[in-house]
């Protein structure tokens, strides 16, 4: 039973404490997915959507520089 409940709980361990440091605004933080089950399932699934999130937040901040850039040429 011990080792049953030893392993879930730790894998969902690890999966809060990332999405927490993700949710912090570390956007390195990824879950160590263990296997094929529902939990390892979880654990891929956070990852592709905070790679997902950080690719978008980079393309968002090129964009930004871009627009600054125009303004700063227009107004000059």
């Amino acid at each position: 039973a011990y080792y049953l409940a030893r392993s879930i709980t730790r894998p969902l361990g690890a999966l809060s404490e990332a999405t927490r440091r993700f949710g912090a605004g570390d956007m390195t933080a990824r879950a160590a997915v263990e296997g094929d089950r529902s939990i390892g399932e979880v654990g891929r699934t956070f990852n592709q959507m905070a790679e997902e999130i950080t690719r978008r937040e980079i393309e968002l901040k090129a964009l930004d520089r871009l627009k600054s850039e125009f303004v700063s040429s227009v107004s000059h």
